[in-house]
């Protein structure tokens, strides 16, 4: 039977929900640190959580729960969930578009607004945060190793902790333009980058970019 399996992050830290931790690669892996615990109730988990949030050390944590549906259902309520959608851009010459926010290298994305479809959301965000409006809308990217059509991140959210749910769509970029990027949104700059010289930004760059790069492009682990 295949593994079940989602990736969140919380704190910039790797949480995995699953039905057996004995089948989940990463723990072979010996540069990560996990705590293992089968799930019980969701006051433990919220206890689990907090510390993940509290201390910024390197632990990360796997839960495992035969109803994986039910843990993640439970994991996603002690969160304020925003959806959110955006783009993988490449250009004519195959290179991936990246800007520079609040100190990190990123890719453009926002909130989904209400009675809005992720798709629209995704070209939206993409052209306001860009300026390059010639876009062609490619397939929702997915994640063969996880159940996840999304990545999960934890952030601030008017003094709550928010979980960001962001679907990220294959996008090209058929126009000639140059990229203006939206100030008020706090890029400070955009850039095109080539495929294979996109590890060098990993060491700026949130992990769940990384994510969404390595499942698009299958060569990043």
């Amino acid at each position: 039977m295949i593994p079940q399996k989602y990736k969140f992050f919380v704190n910039s830290k790797v949480v995995i929900l699953c039905d057996n931790p004995g089948k989940v690669d990463e723990l072979l892996d010996a540069n990560d640190s996990f705590i293992v615990q089968k799930y019980k109730d969701i006051k433990q988990l919220k206890k689990w959580v907090d510390l993940l949030l509290e201390y910024t050390n390197d632990t990360q944590l796997m839960v495992f729960h035969s109803d994986v549906e039910l843990l993640k259902k439970d994991f996603l309520s002690l969160f304020v969930c925003i959806e959110a959608a955006g783009g993988l851009v490449q250009n004519s010459k195959g290179e991936v578009l990246l800007m520079y926010r609040r100190g990190s290298w990123d890719m453009p994305k926002g909130k989904i607004e209400e009675n809005e479809d992720r798709e629209s959301a995704a070209i939206r965000e993409v052209q306001e945060e860009t300026g390059l409006m010639e876009l062609e809308l490619g397939d929702l990217i997915t994640f063969s190793d996880y159940q996840n059509l999304a990545t999960y991140h934890t952030y601030h959210y008017k003094g709550q902790i928010a979980m960001k749910i962001a679907y990220w769509y294959n996008m090209k970029y058929i126009g000639t333009s140059e990229p203006i990027p939206q100030t008020e949104e706090d890029i400070e700059k955009i850039k095109w980058v080539s495929v294979e010289n996109l590890p060098n930004y990993f060491n700026n760059m949130y992990p769940s970019i990384i994510d969404v790069l390595d499942a698009q492009f299958d060569k990043y682990d």
